[in-house]
């Protein structure tokens, strides 16, 4: 729990908003738009909506000294290539850029003056206001790599008896897509495998009399809900998570080991649902384009894949995790992640665990 506020306290710190960019701006003076990738001699910025750049032209934005030069457009004209004057910039949600203009909107003010211009006006309105767009250039997913190391710490409540175990994997593969359907809102999900290996101690003279069990694959999913429409760099999100791992049958061992009987180590597969409430930033890190999230969640159903022989409890409680991600290089992405579960049932399970991974984005 120590290292997680510590983590949070640090992104706190490291992601709270600038406050000089707090102008209204409009679509007289330019365009909103993502960068979807600032390299040192190369930048992409995607925009919601066809646009008219000059090859060659030099545009301001709306952060103070920062410039963007375009080298290329795109046929579609969503994607505009070209080059920042400087790449030590916090990188925002949405990149202002002054004198790149919707072609639609330009259409619309170059038409004689004798046509009906409020009900055209009107109608390219109801168009930008349609929540939905199924456009390919709103769809971005990637897939990852990723190794970690898990520690499990179990103890049985009124007692001195405890166990640690550790689950380490070395084989996590999984993916993760974004599609914005809206201007201020963006769907998120994800999934993963992990293949884990493990061992046990305890703290007692216990040896058991059979090999111990294979750790079966841990897996989960996710479905979030992201907003933003704040003007602060810190969005929120949230959503939905699911969860399945294994512990040692530690309190059966211990009812074992005060009975006189044989001891049998084994597992149990847990399986979890949770509601998750998050936030995420976009910054820099080591001078590349970065993200930070952080989350808490709480579990609302749970079961187990076969009901203990010591406890009528199964696992309930919360999780935390801190992720960090940055691009490398062009669609090449490095990650770091910490989660912490604490739970309570049949034993007081708190789990620690951290790894490292590599991403592809492919969109």
């Amino acid at each position: 729990m120590k290292i997680f506020l510590l983590f949070l306290t640090l992104f706190i710190i490291f992601s709270f908003p600038s406050f000089s960019e707090v102008k209204m701006l409009s679509k007289n003076e330019g365009s909103f738009s993502t960068i979807v990738l600032s390299e040192k001699k190369r930048a992409l910025l995607l925009f919601d909506f066809e646009v008219i750049a000059k090859v060659g032209e030099t545009y301001r934005t709306n952060i103070n000294g920062l410039t963007f030069k375009v080298v290329e457009i795109s046929p579609r004209s969503t994607r505009v290539y070209g080059v920042f004057n400087k790449t030590n910039f916090t990188r925002p949600d949405k990149l202002f850029v002054f004198g790149i203009f919707s072609l639609a909107d330009l259409a619309i003010a170059n038409q004689p003056a004798v046509e009906k211009k409020p009900e055209v006006e009107k109608k390219v309105e109801e168009v930008e206001e349609k929540p939905i767009d199924i456009g390919v250039k709103d769809l971005s997913y990637s897939l990852f790599y990723t190794f970690s190391f898990g520690n499990f710490d179990e103890r049985i409540s009124g007692t001195d008896f405890s166990a640690e175990s550790t689950q380490n994997s070395y084989l996590t593969i999984g993916g993760s897509l974004n599609f914005k359907f809206h201007e201020k809102f963006s769907y998120s999900g994800s999934g993963y495998f992990s293949k884990l290996n493990s061992a046990i101690s305890t703290n007692a003279q216990i040896d058991p009399d059979s090999k111990v069990a294979d750790i079966p694959w841990e897996y989960g999913f996710t479905s979030y809900v992201e907003y933003s429409g704040f003007k602060y760099q810190i969005k929120p999100y949230v959503g939905f998570d699911f969860e399945s791992f294994s512990t040692f049958n530690t309190d059966e061992v211990k009812k074992q080991d005060e009975e006189g009987t044989p001891l049998l180590f084994d597992v149990r597969t847990h399986s979890f649902l949770y509601g998750t409430f998050g936030v995420y930033t976009f910054t820099k890190i080591l001078e590349r384009p970065s993200i930070i999230k952080a989350s808490i969640s709480t579990n609302f159903t749970s079961s187990s894949s076969r009901p203990s022989t010591a406890s009528d409890k199964d696992f309930n409680g919360q999780k935390f995790i801190i992720f960090v991600g940055a691009n490398v290089f062009e669609n090449w992405g490095a990650s770091f992640m910490y989660k912490q579960h604490m739970m309570k049932g049949p034993t007081d399970l708190t789990i620690s665990r951290f790894g490292f991974g590599v991403s592809y984005k492919f969109q």
